[in-house]
């Protein structure tokens, strides 16, 4: 059995659409000679389809695209290590990094101690650690960094009075 639910274009339809393409190209450009440039990887073949169509001489360049450099991820992330004030980890918390408009992510502990949240977009927060029998951590203005690095914060708690 495939694993795909349906064709929304079929291998005619596009040859079809290509050639199309390329006369278009052909009539418009006629008498210079264009410049073609694919985004790696993935271009690279449908402008191989696409060259064969035009009739007029080509230049043909690539360009590798990333963000933020190599991560391929444009959120932010969080991480940090969430202690009681003898610095043994707190098993059990809930984390919030939030707006304006109350809390934009929110995470328990990937495991005792660890606070990790993803797919922050950059900017400015405030950050909220809560856990039974502790008091509530807050920090205004934290700075969520672009990728590739992760925005460091270790929270200490303080056991309620």
């Amino acid at each position: 059995m495939s694993d795909v639910a349906s064709v929304e274009f079929g291998r005619e339809d596009i040859r079809r659409r290509i050639e199309e393409l390329g006369r278009t190209i052909t009539g418009d450009y006629e008498g210079r000679e264009p410049v073609l440039i694919s985004v790696l990887k993935g271009g690279s073949v449908f402008l191989a389809d696409l060259i064969r169509e035009i009739a007029l001489p080509l230049a043909i360049d690539y360009m590798s695209i990333s963000r933020y450099g190599g991560a391929t991820e444009s959120r932010g992330r969080v991480e940090g290590a969430v202690t009681d004030e003898s610095g043994n980890p707190v098993v059990e918390f809930r984390a919030q990094v939030f707006r304006d408009g109350g809390p934009f992510h929110q995470r328990g502990p990937r495991a005792p101690g660890v606070m990790e949240i993803e797919g922050i977009a950059p900017g400015t927060y405030s950050v909220r650690v809560t856990a039974e029998g502790f008091e509530p951590f807050t920090q205004s203005g934290f700075v969520v960094e672009p990728p590739p690095q992760s925005t460091r914060l270790d929270v200490r708690l303080k056991k309620k009075s």
